[in-house]
């Protein structure tokens, strides 16, 4: 007499595991996306060349992917920041913490365009840093407001002094008056 025998597993488990996966990489994908439409995004290796950088930061920079892709980020210095602040964040970003400042970038072109940065280490299974993933927001319009502010502001001082008198303001949030010095 001849017998079948059947063995069978359960892949249940895994079938939902499977579909949990692929569902979070699709809403990963979608987070990613709206992310890059929204934000300026470059990649660094461990040596601070590019190996990556999305549609914004070539719009903004001027430059192609291909004329990024090997080169640093020295490539859009604007020369605006001394030495010290770049090795502030070396020292920073080496030893794994994240950094922030506005930075002064230079076009290809060599129009100047500002953007609030922040570079983050990412490290790898032993704790080394394996890249720099740095996001940015143009704020070129707000610095620009910032120095018109700023010398309008010298102008005034400079044509009070050379006047002879002076000026006062209310801040009627605080109840303040405030007088300019002469």
């Amino acid at each position: 007499s001849a017998g079948f025998m059947q063995l069978g597993t359960d892949i249940t488990a895994q079938k939902r595991a499977q579909q949990r996966l692929e569902a979070a990489m699709r809403d990963a994908k979608a987070l990613l996306s709206t992310f890059e439409m929204h934000a300026i995004v470059s990649v660094a290796d461990c040596s601070g060349n590019i190996i990556d950088v999305n549609p914004a930061f070539c719009d903004i920079s001027g430059y192609a992917r291909e004329e990024l892709l090997g080169h640093n980020h020295r490539m859009v210095s604007s020369g605006t920041h001394p030495p010290e602040f770049w090795a502030a964040m070396w020292a920073d970003i080496a030893t794994g913490k994240s950094w922030r400042a506005d930075v002064c970038n230079r076009k290809k072109n060599g129009e100047l365009y500002w953007v609030d940065n922040i570079v983050t280490p990412f490290l790898g299974e032993y704790g080394l840093v394996e890249r720099y993933v740095s996001v940015r927001n143009d704020i070129t319009a707000r610095k620009s407001a910032e120095l018109a502010l700023a010398a309008s502001e010298a102008f005034l001082v400079r044509a009070g002094r050379i006047a002879g008198v002076g000026g006062w303001r209310v801040d009627l949030v605080k109840g303040k008056i405030e007088w300019s010095k002469v």
